[in-house]
């Protein structure tokens, strides 16, 4: 098994020593280890089409080992896979920092590289979403729809921007619209929390949703056309007394004319009018109380809307402070493994790494209980490693230790005797005022210990030098 030496950085086979740099490396292997085993149920997950479950996986082989090339490059597979193309870059860079030489990630981003357009589209669907998700804060669900199917056209693949399009659909009670969006996430990522969640929502039993048309509200049909007469009257060529005759029944038709006017038409035509008034009064007042309808709706969509992405919030804090914790017990669990192996300075420093504040009630007993086994056991073992490594004046190494002593069994014999050895050490290297602030802790600290008087005659001895 190939490691890198966390000293040097140079690839060495899994000894207890470095071929290199001869510094101990045989603590890093567990971690290795742990890092490929949770690498290996990424790669489980992922192959399942459970993306959501193989982001945390992949992410804490990488923790565990940062030189976890295959880790990082399935990482940044994933979360193309999902859309997130910016997540993607970022985990290929990383990778190919880190090794260059047969690194897929570097095919990847020139894969990218070769289509700029493709590159800028994608940024443009994260700018549409952040619209959105604007808009979603203002209230505007139809104008946050409108951004979302933008995005999802650019990206298909963006599986954030399906499930906020899938929640406006269910504010707005069209279940049927947000259903395809959903089950699209969950072919592509079956353990989308979020996807369970609105699917699990709108597949609860209720009345059938019925898709609303539009009403089409239609003014009433007005004949005004009014008929034009022409009157031509014929050449006479006689202009005797038939002239008159016609001319009185000219007048005659004249005044029928305007009697069938006054009588019949005229009051016709009023009563078209008043018709006319009346229904677009009834047309208005329709419409005010459909408005008010809208209204109302609309104003109940966004009550219900702030309420769910106040619970999502919640629910996401409370997964998070669950994942907290989760974390910090599997770190119990690993000091206890490296317990049982005999590795009792990196179980205190795993210990020493855990957040009390996480941990259940059950879980902070064992964790005291770990520490009083193990951390004077460890604390011996760190002074005794740093008193070789002072003898054999490997200075800076011994320092480490000696601080890791102070941090595992303070105020005991050991600690006194590691700040007196730290107080030498920075004497050989010439720096006074760092010495006697070692011997200074010692005088005050660690009376009852044999390296009082030792350091009382430094402190005595240096500040004499000083004086001259």
């Amino acid at each position: 098994m190939q490691v890198k030496c966390p000293y040097c950085n140079h690839e060495v086979e899994a000894l207890q020593y470095c071929e290199i740099c001869e510094k101990k490396i045989d603590w890093i292997i567990g971690f290795y280890e742990k890092s490929q085993y949770y690498y290996n149920k990424g790669y489980g997950h992922a192959a399942q089409r459970e993306l959501s479950l193989a982001i945390p996986n992949l992410e804490k082989a990488i923790y565990y080992n940062k030189y976890n090339i295959q880790a990082k490059n399935l990482l940044g597979l994933i979360y193309f896979e999902i859309g997130q193309v910016s997540l993607a870059l970022k985990s290929w860079i990383l990778s190919e920092a880190l090794c260059k030489e047969d690194n897929l990630a570097s095919t990847y981003i020139e894969k990218l590289q070769n289509h700029p357009k493709q590159l800028e589209s994608y940024k443009d669907s994260i700018v549409l979403y952040n619209r959105a998700l604007h808009y979603m804060q203002k209230k505007n669900d139809d104008m946050a729809i409108i951004r979302l199917k933008k995005a999802i056209h650019i990206n298909p693949n963006f599986l954030e921007a399906r499930n906020l399009l899938a929640l406006c659909y269910i504010y707005q009670k069209q279940n049927h619209k947000a259903l395809p969006h959903l089950h699209y996430v969950l072919r592509k990522d079956g353990s989308n929390t979020k996807a369970l969640h609105f699917l699990k929502e709108i597949e609860m039993p209720q009345e059938e949703i019925e898709e609303m048309s539009d009403v089409i509200i239609e003014a009433p049909h007005i004949n005004d056309l009014d008929i034009m007469t022409d009157i031509k009257p014929q050449k006479v060529i006689n202009r005797g007394g038939i002239f008159g005759h016609y001319v009185l029944y000219f007048l005659f038709g004249a005044l029928c004319m305007f009697g069938i006017q006054v009588g019949l038409i005229t009051p016709n035509k009023t009563a078209q009018l008043e018709q006319e008034l009346y229904d677009r009064t009834t047309e208005n007042t329709s419409i005010k109380v459909q408005l008010d309808t809208f209204m109302q709706d609309y104003e109940t969509k966004i009550g219900k809307l702030t309420e769910s992405n106040t619970k999502l919030l919640a629910e996401n804090e409370n997964l998070k402070q669950e994942y907290m914790k989760i974390s910090q017990e599997s770190k119990l669990w690993e000091v206890r493994m490296l317990r049982d192996k005999g590795d009792m300075k990196g179980a205190a420093e795993v210990l020493n790494n855990i957040s009390v504040s996480d941990l259940k009630e059950d879980k902070k007993t064992l964790y005291e209980e770990l520490k009083a086994s193990i951390y004077p056991k460890a604390g011996e073992a760190f002074y005794n490693e740093g008193y070789k490594l002072y003898k054999a004046e490997q200075y800076i190494d011994a320092m480490i230790q000696f601080e890791k002593t102070l941090i595992f069994i303070p105020k005991t014999k050991n600690g006194g005797n590691a700040l007196y050895y730290m107080g030498q050490i920075e004497e050989n290297n010439k720096n006074i005022s760092k010495a006697l602030q070692y011997y200074q802790i010692v005088l005050k600290d660690y009376t009852e210990t044999l390296v009082y008087k030792k350091a009382q005659e430094r402190v005595k001895e240096l500040e004499t030098q000083g004086s001259q």
